[in-house]
């Protein structure tokens, strides 16, 4: 996921900053205080929350933090006004933070997609890193009389270790081809069903954040 970055560049909407508003990075309090030539006390009162009533502890607020109360407009572009020393979660989004984009419709992110996308088709197999689905053959070995045996993968972000390289098995233990193709037509049925499953999920959450929203809002009025 990392090596989209080499293709994202920030197209300055504020979608992020006004929908999922100022992370809370504590790691940056202090920076971001000084930056602004404010005591961390003011910048958490001001940004962030308030203190807890036994003082033990600051309480976040998202009326506080939400949209992000450093998010500037210059023209028909949003600015940050704190960018040379923003949180954590803004330097890592949209594609390394929790939860990826968090709902947000990122332009950047659709644009880094497309690129790389448009990359892998032009570029041949022995130059792609394994960072896809694919299979992992491994050969008859005479020595040890084992093999030959097939792994359906996904490369380079793996837990299991073979050859030098790093992969996570997706599939079981193929011996024929027969058990492969069977443990491809399982995938593939699951994987339809996580679609399913995940469109529903998607469409009920949207909804569900929405209404919170809007009722936020009313309050607000």
């Amino acid at each position: 996921m990392s090596g989209l970055w080499e293709y994202f560049e920030c197209q300055r909407c504020g979608k992020c900053c006004e929908a999922i508003g100022l992370p809370w990075d504590p790691a940056r309090t202090e920076e971001i205080a000084s930056f602004l030539n404010i005591s961390v006390e003011e910048l958490m009162e001001r940004y962030y929350g308030r203190l807890s009533p036994d003082g033990e502890a600051w309480e976040l607020e998202d009326h506080k933090r939400t949209p992000c109360p450093f998010l500037r407009s210059e023209g028909d572009k949003k600015a940050c006004a704190i960018y040379p020393v923003r949180p954590e979660g803004c330097r890592l989004y949209p594609f390394e933070t929790d939860f990826g984009r968090q709902g947000v419709d990122c332009p950047g992110a659709d644009i880094a997609f497309e690129k790389s996308s448009q990359n892998d088709q032009t570029t041949s197999d022995e130059d792609k890193s394994f960072t896809r689905v694919g299979l992992l053959k491994l050969p008859f070995d005479e020595e040890y009389l084992a093999g030959p045996i097939a792994f359906v993968v996904l490369g380079g972000h793996s837990i299991k270790s073979i050859e030098g390289e790093e992969y996570r098995c997706l599939s079981a233990e193929c011996r024929t081809y027969e058990e492969l193709e069977f443990q491809i037509r399982f995938l593939r049925d699951n994987l339809d069903q996580i679609a399913e499953e995940g469109k529903k999920f998607f469409q009920k959450e949207f909804e569900r954040r929405e209404k919170w929203r809007e009722g936020r809002r009313i309050k607000k009025e």
